[in-house]
């Protein structure tokens, strides 16, 4: 037997950051993705966290993405990369030339992409 929960757009979101996260903050979800904060949560509350759409977020300004790329969220750096070792956050959504320092982002959800290299 099997419950429908939801269709998985958003999640509740508990903080347990250690920080407060702002509205629109982007969150990271474990290793798995990243979402972005539809609220302000306070530490150690739970708040709502969009895991889906098209995003402009802060961008690495020393490369280019074209359309299509797999995109990653660098924790440190807060901005979106091209470093597979980063949490997975999407699929560029229109190109960003070098020196650009945002991308536009579609979220990956609640479902991680698995490259051809891993099967």
């Amino acid at each position: 037997m099997s419950d429908f929960i939801q269709i998985g757009e958003k999640m509740d979101f508990l903080n347990n950051t250690g920080a407060d996260i702002a509205y629109y903050d982007v969150v990271p979800v474990g290793t798995a993705c990243i979402g972005v904060a539809e609220m302000e949560i306070p530490q150690n509350e739970t708040g709502t966290v969009n895991l889906e759409g098209v995003w402009e977020l802060p961008a690495d300004n020393a490369t280019t993405f074209e359309v299509g790329d797999m995109l990653y969220w660098n924790i440190a750096g807060k901005k979106l990369t091209k470093t597979n070792t980063d949490v997975p956050a999407g699929m560029c959504f229109k190109k960003k030339e070098t020196a650009t320092a945002v991308a536009q982002v579609k979220l990956l959800g609640n479902v991680n992409i698995i490259s051809a290299g891993d099967v």
